[in-house]
């Protein structure tokens, strides 16, 4: 024992002893502190510790020393300021997730039967003042109160946290396993519709056009560029941005103006490619790898080669050309509106931007178009 923990309470005094004593413990449990000589030592700890280890030992300097260890019984947190050096509610936590014993050493002095307290703390050193608690022992209640009943609410406390933890855990652990699987499909998906790209011409102007199979539909991959006479575009009514990038049409011309045997996407069957693709990823792996202004172009996983061919409004003019592919649904969201497909660079992680959720005007609008056909379902009958 170091020399400066011998000196934590030497002005306590020095403690008398009972006669008839044979061994250092039982001098010094059976001995009285000066000014307590009203109790035994050993009464006074075991009216907090309860149960109490003794244990007698010498140090490499010599010095002899009797110790006494416990466990705090409730009143050693809730009514000793010595000790209760932190928050009670956190103290009380911090020892009912961890017991940690609680320990008082006694220096026996040398050719005498006379001791001192020298040390109180934890076993791992970290010391309180020994007058404090000596005081408490011996002014406050000397009723011993297991921690028992004080820490069922925190250890229960501490089991719905690590049951929470595990639920959290579990649930993340089956969504990366889903995600794992879903992202499998996808890659399978991916190559199907890589094997499934055709070829399709338009027989009113002999356009051809490639087309792919997703979600269960076939899907033109590439904006359509057909001239209706009435309510389609070029971008800014340059002929060779139709080349590039289809021509624009209000939602009136759009329902109409799909090759025979297609038609305009439902917003349900944008959601559903969408879904096909991974909404997550959805605006970057369906956008084409170039022409998207700052480099920012997609994966096109897909092959449904999104071309950000912008848009044109009555009160904005034309904007948007390599920023936004924006096409049209056939479902109305009132009198003077529909829904379209809006898909963009940017958006979560940079991963682009895909959503069906913003209508536009029929009227005062033009913006792309891509046909879709329905798959025909192969029957087991003759």
């Amino acid at each position: 024992m170091k020399n400066k923990i011998l000196k934590l309470a030497i002005s306590l005094g020095v403690a008398t002893v009972v006669s008839g004593c044979n061994s250092e413990i039982d001098m010094v449990k059976n001995g009285t502190l000066y000014g307590h000589q009203e109790t035994t030592v050993g009464k006074a700890i075991e009216s907090v510790f309860g149960e109490v280890e003794w244990n007698y030992f010498e140090t490499d300097k010599g010095v002899r020393v009797v110790e006494a260890k416990g466990y705090p019984g409730k009143q050693m947190f809730i009514g000793n300021k010595s000790y209760a050096r932190y928050d009670e509610k956190k103290l009380i936590e911090k020892y009912c997730l961890s017991p940690k014993k609680f320990v008082m050493q006694f220096m026996l002095h040398m050719n005498s039967n006379d001791f001192e307290l020298s040390y109180c703390g934890s076993e791992e050193g970290n010391s309180v003042k020994c007058d404090g608690i000596i005081d408490y022992i011996y002014h406050g209640s000397t009723k011993y109160e297991p921690m028992t009943e004080m820490c069922k609410d925190v250890l229960a406390q501490k089991a719905e946290k690590e049951a929470e933890k595990a639920r959290v855990e579990e649930e993340k652990r089956k969504a990366e396993e889903m995600e794992k699987v879903a992202e499998e499909n996808r890659k399978k998906r991916m190559v199907e519709a890589k094997e499934s790209i055709q070829v399709f011409k338009d027989s009113r102007n002999q356009k051809e056009y490639y087309s792919v199979e997703i979600g269960g539909l076939r899907w033109m991959a590439a904006n359509l560029n057909y001239e209706e006479e009435k309510d389609s575009y070029c971008y800014k009514n340059l002929p060779e941005n139709c080349e590039v990038y289809g021509r624009l049409y209000t939602w009136n011309a759009a329902m109409k103006v799909c090759p025979e045997g297609w038609r305009l996407p439902s917003k349900d069957d944008f959601d559903g490619l969408i879904l096909s693709v991974g909404e997550r990823y959805a605006g970057n792996r369906l956008r084409t790898k170039v022409g998207w202004a700052d480099e920012k172009n997609g994966s096109d996983d897909f092959f449904f080669a999104a071309r950000p061919a912008g848009i044109v409004e009555a009160d904005r003019g034309w904007w948007g050309k390599g920023e936004y592919a924006i096409f049209w649904t056939a479902t109305e969201n009132d009198e003077k509106k529909a829904y379209a497909l809006a898909l963009s660079y940017g958006g979560y992680a940079n991963r682009g931007y895909a959503s069906t959720e913003i209508p536009y005007s029929k009227d005062a609008a033009a913006l792309s178009v891509r046909c879709v056909k329905d798959l025909e379902v192969e029957s087991d009958l003759d």
